[in-house]
C-alpha cells in the first residue's frame, strides 16, 4: 500500500530520475499511476496461485500464472491501442491486472466453497463415528 501511494503521489519525481524529457515524464507518470492501481491486490493473486499449486490443482494454478502476462495482456495490447491510442497502451497492463484479479476471485470463491463442503462432510463423518 505504501509503495502504491508513493507511486500515485510522486510519479513525476520517480520518472524524472530516469529522463529529463518532459514528454517522457508526463507519459511515464501516467503509466506508473495506471500500472500501480492494482499493486495492493497482487498479494491476493499470488497467494491463491501458490495455494492452487500446493493443493495439486495444476489447471487453476496454470490459468492464474498465464493470466496476467499472457491470456489478458496480449489481447489488451492488441485491442486497446486501436481504440484508445496511447491511453490504450498505457492502460493495457492495468486492464490485464483487473481481469487476472477477477479470475482469481472467481477461482477463490469456487475453491473456498469446495473446501467448506469437504470440511462439512468431514465434520459430519466425525459426528457419526462419535
Amino acid at each position: 500500500m505504501i509503495i502504491t501511494l508513493f507511486f500515485m503521489i510522486f510519479p513525476e519525481g520517480i520518472i524524472s530520475a530516469f529522463s529529463k524529457d518532459q514528454d517522457v515524464i508526463i507519459i511515464g507518470a501516467k503509466t506508473l499511476r495506471a500500472i500501480s492501481l492494482f499493486f495492493p491486490l497482487f498479494g491476493f493473486q499470488q497467494v491463491y496461485a501458490s495455494l492452487f499449486q500446493a493443493l495439486g490443482r495444476g489447471r487453476e494454478a496454470l490459468i492464474l500464472s498465464l493470466s496476467r502476462q499472457g491470456i489478458f495482456l496480449m489481447p489488451s495490447i492488441l485491442i486497446l491501442p486501436k481504440i484508445f491510442e496511447l491511453n490504450g497502451v498505457i492502460f493495457s497492463q492495468t486492464v490485464a491486472d483487473f481481469f487476472t484479479i477477477l479470475v482469481t476471485g472467481i477461482l477463490a470463491i469456487i475453491l473456498n466453497s469446495k473446501l467448506k463442503e469437504e470440511e462439512n462432510s468431514y465434520n459430519f463423518l466425525n459426528e457419526k463415528i462419535s
